[in-house]
């Protein structure tokens, strides 16, 4: 009923504004309207008093554009609060700690003119050159491994003349800081960059609370009942990063960026009351990190006769991690050291040609590989030292007539492991499909198809046991091998150029995925880990309904959908799950109001349910010239703040595991951007780039 509520008030409000847009005649008191970039003029033309606009959206065979609006630019303060506002189907936007999650799980991958990025740079892009959005809710393999959407936002920078900016969240009702400083400087075919980033998080608001029942080797069952706190301690994070792009009249291009992470989290411990079949005792955990990673990327670009394009591009890193991890209680002292390096690097060469506006080709390579050095330290030395390389060779072709457009794509994959004396060596072709058909011009259904590989992750392959108490362990597996997805998508949309609905249908099946392994009992242990035997199979629906109203200074959207998760395997689990999320915005003059709200959600993992509290956010921001302030509220009516459930289904290992972070209940906070810009526009030209992976492979 409360969900049905939710729909219905949406619709309300639809039909009441736009009565209200019917009823109001709207005052042009400019017969030019102007996107600006601090004053300079950047497109919208309006005649006569009637107001030509931009195409909000197009649609592609593969791909989407959205195009903001001139009300969204003027509003925001940097790209990616521009983003938030745009309310993406099938994208949710966090500002606050700065993430982008979809659906459909996995990773959500961020570019800037086709240039893998981080949300810190995003927050480095002013609102006006911002020229569309490119969306890839299939993305294929050339984006890297476990990418679920790809967001390309096309930019334009300055030809001549500097910009610099802050960015500051800090949180007045609990310990929580986000802060970055960023400048660039633009001379003729040059641009130099410098940002820097630093993000402070405390943990004295979170706790957590346990119910498990272990089925014992005699037949008897035990109860143990946990409720813990941490301690005051701050995670704290340095990004800084050094750019420099070239780019020639000729169309030649030359990027290079270094960054160095640090990221630290002295001393976390959670504190744990233990009521173990009535006997009681307390348990203190250990966990405390440290990681140093500079990575280093090159980029080069060159037009081939007219149509063509040839680009490579290189980036490596080295990581650098201590790290430690363990129990104490009155009975046991159980704690591990780890001391880890690794090395990556992944280079890739592409090239692609367009035939006619109709038809385009590419082909390209991508290798990449890493060497692993993990030293665990426990009651004595266990060295564990890997090595993972992969291959890919692909090649697309697209063709579009007057409503039909086909991208048809094929690939091969090598992908290869070693760690001591054992490893693997998986090899796979990868087809993909995309169909895309327009009955009308506001009608159009699209199919997508594509095969892809999932890997486990090295500290799934590192045989390291780690026990998480005096009852449980986890352990790797160095068996685990690569196994493969196939995704179809059937999707239907209406587009009424203000107004936007679409139908989507989502079913992906991996045979011999990874996966938690039935729980097994020994020497009065509970064993956890994992193996190639389960199937998996995920079933979405959702439908997406967004709207603008008076004259675009209200959007209002609503995302229901419904998932069922299936995992076959020496054990038989299901789960079904209906959520939704809806939200909008209203500009008022200088001002912006915001609000949003999204249900609780659940993923299947295995024996593993993870549970998703709710959220809610309100926040009202006030912009002037290049001065933006926030304020705003995360979990409104909420005190207990934020909530992460896991439950084990395992019939002789039964439980539930909550996490919460009180400190986000009722968090009231402020944020602050600012920037000054002199300059000229310059619309840069597109560059393709690809993201190296980091795991360090750490078990923790």
């Amino acid at each position: 009923m409360r969900k049905t509520g939710i729909f219905f008030l949406f619709y309300i409000l639809c039909d009441v504004s736009l009565w209200a847009q019917n009823a109001i005649k709207s005052e042009e008191t400019d017969s030019i309207r102007q996107d600006t970039l601090n004053g300079s003029s950047l497109a919208v033309q309006a005649l006569d008093e009637v107001v030509v606009r931009s195409v909000r959206v197009k649609h592609y065979t593969d791909h989407d554009e959205y195009f903001p609006t001139s009300l969204s630019k003027e509003h925001a303060a940097h790209a990616l609060d521009l983003l938030s506002q745009m309310h993406i189907r099938g994208l949710s936007v966090d500002v606050i700690e700065k993430n982008i999650t979809s659906p459909q799980g996995g990773n959500v991958q961020v570019r800037i003119n086709d240039v893998i990025s981080t949300v810190e740079d995003l927050q480095t892009i002013l609102p006006g050159q911002v020229l569309k959005i490119d969306y890839i809710t299939m993305p294929s393999v050339r984006y890297g491994q476990d990418i679920s959407a790809v967001i390309n936002l096309k930019v334009r920078r300055l030809d001549q003349g500097y910009a610099l900016g802050i960015n500051t969240m800090n949180a007045i009702s609990t310990n929580y800081n986000d802060d970055g400083i960023w400048m660039k400087f633009n001379h003729r075919n040059s641009e130099f960059g410098l940002s820097y980033n630093y993000r402070l998080n405390g943990n004295s608001d979170v706790q957590t609370e346990s119910r498990q029942r272990f089925s014992m080797e005699d037949g008897s069952e035990k109860d143990i009942f946990r409720s813990g706190k941490y301690d005051d301690c701050n995670f704290r994070n340095h990004l800084l990063t050094l750019s420099y792009n070239l780019q020639t009249k000729s169309g030649r291009m030359f990027s290079a960026s270094f960054s160095s992470n640090w990221n630290k989290f002295p001393d976390r411990k959670l504190h744990e009351m233990v009521d173990d079949d009535g006997v009681h005792y307390t348990q203190t955990t250990l966990n405390k990190s440290d990681q140093f990673r500079p990575t280093l990327k090159l980029y080069y670009a060159r037009p081939v006769a007219e149509k063509g394009n040839l680009s490579a591009y290189v980036t490596a890193s080295h990581s650098k991690s201590t790290y430690q991890r363990g129990f104490v209680t009155d009975m046991s002292d159980n704690q591990y050291y780890v001391d880890g390096t690794k090395s990556g690097i992944l280079a890739m060469l592409d090239f692609s040609y367009t035939f006619n506006e109709r038809s385009a080709f590419s082909v390209g390579y991508r290798q990449e590989a890493a060497y692993t050095s993990n030293s665990y330290r426990q009651d004595e030395v266990s060295d564990y030292r890997m090595h993972d390389d992969s291959q890919y060779l692909y090649t697309d072709f697209s063709y579009n007539l007057k409503r039909l457009g086909l991208v048809l794509g094929m690939g091969v994959s090598r992908n290869h492991f070693s760690e001591a004396s054992d490893g693997y060596t998986y090899w796979m072709a990868r087809p993909k499909a995309n169909l895309r058909y327009a009955a009308t011009d506001k009608l159009a259904f699209v199919y997508q198809y594509s095969l892809d590989t999932g890997l486990p992750d090295l500290a799934q392959l590192t045989e390291f046991p780690k026990s998480e108490n005096i009852y449980e362990m986890t352990i790797g597996n160095r068996n685990l091998q690569p196994y493969h997805t196939h995704k179809n998508s059937l999707a239907v949309g209406y587009d009424l150029g203000d107004r936007y609905f679409s139908l989507q249908m989502d079913c992906n099946h991996s045979p011999h995925v990874i996966a938690d392994k039935a729980v097994n009992r020994e020497n009065g242990k509970f064993i956890y880990s994992f193996d190639n035997r389960a199937d998996y199979t995920h079933l979405g629906f959702n439908f997406y309904a967004d709207s603008y109203f008076f004259n675009r200074k209200m959007h209002l959207y609503v995302m229901p959908y419904f998932t069922r998760d299936i995992v076959k395997g020496d054990y038989v689990h299901t789960n079904s799950h209906l959520s939704v999320d809806v939200g909008g915005n209203i500009h008022l003059g200088n001002f912006t109001i915001e609000g949003s709200y999204s249900s609780p959600k659940e993923k299947l993992i295995g024996e593993t349910l993870i549970k998703q509290g709710s959220s809610t956010n309100i926040g009202c921001t006030y912009k002037y010239r290049n001065l933006s302030l926030k304020l705003g509220m995360r979990n409104v009516f909420n005190p207990g703040g934020s909530k992460t459930v896991s439950v084990c289904l395992s019939d002789i290992a039964a439980g539930v595991n909550e996490i919460r972070n009180k400190a986000f209940g009722n968090m009231v906070y402020l944020s602050l951007s600012w920037n000054l810009v002199k300059g000229r526009d310059y619309k840069s030209k597109p560059v393709r780039n690809m993201d190296l992976k980091m795991d360090d492979g750490i078990v923790r």
